[in-house]
């Protein structure tokens, strides 16, 4: 019995309409035939799309896989992070279960916990980056001491 993976169909919805990606552009980016993404996303032709994918469309979308079936980034849900971890291991580990094969499941998992770790370096990257410009391409303003070339005044 594989996921269910109706809430990851809905989030693909939600993220590439948030990151203003068409199905194709995604299609294009992750390596997954365009129909294939069509036929995922068709709520009469629920097929599950395999570990792979999922984890190449999650990248794509700029998700974790666990985001990719709940709590995207972007929205706000209740419950504490703890709980929102709980659910997403319960979610991954319902995903191993439901495939038969030994190998294909060690794959699977090497897959998820690779992308568990580049999303946990990511995040480290980030938070130890020093803090730049808000907005981008805007400098910091030059302190009092700078002065226009013509300025001799």
């Amino acid at each position: 019995m594989g996921m269910d993976q109706d809430s990851a169909r809905r989030n693909f919805r939600d993220l590439a309409k948030f990151k203003g990606l068409t199905t194709k552009q995604i299609s294009e980016s992750s390596g997954i035939a365009v129909g294939t993404l069509y036929n995922w996303l068709k709520e009469s032709n629920p097929n599950n799309l395999g570990t792979v994918a999922l984890s190449r469309i999650a990248e794509v979308l700029g998700v974790t896989i666990e985001q990719l079936f709940y709590n995207p980034p972007y929205e706000k849900t209740g419950g504490s992070e703890e709980e929102a971890r709980a659910r997403a291991l319960r979610q991954i580990d319902d995903l191993l279960a439901g495939i038969d094969d030994p190998e294909e499941q060690a794959r699977a998992a090497n897959i998820i916990i690779a992308t568990l770790r580049a999303a946990r370096d990511e995040f480290e990257r980030r938070r130890a980056a020093p803090a730049g410009p808000r907005k981008p391409g805007v400098l910091p303003t030059p302190g009092p001491t700078a002065r226009h070339p013509r300025a001799d005044g």
